[in-house]
């Protein structure tokens, strides 16, 4: 029962950290659906006026430590003005 516990948390922290790797995939100018098509449904999305984002919380194992990445994309008239970790926000 152990090692499947142990299995199921390095699976899922290897899919999770997929995301992360596709983060490279963003680039500016491109479109909502195109960003969702390259990560996926975000974990959160906000509006103000003009401007939307939209937040990718993932966790990447890395030995027995779980560690939290999370990433911002943030798109203006639709199109991606900026994106890359949350922690490198403005």
């Amino acid at each position: 029962m152990k090692r499947a516990s142990v299995a199921a948390i390095v699976l899922a922290g290897g899919l999770a950290g997929a995301c992360a790797s596709h983060i490279t995939e963003v680039q500016a100018g491109m479109t909502e659906s195109a960003v969702i098509d390259a990560l996926g449904k975000p974990d959160t999305r906000e509006i103000q006026g003009r401007l939307t984002e939209l937040t990718y919380e993932r966790h990447a194992v890395s030995g027995w430590r779980i560690r939290r990445d999370d990433y911002f994309v943030r798109l203006n008239d639709g199109k991606v003005v900026a994106f890359g970790p949350t922690d490198q926000r403005r």
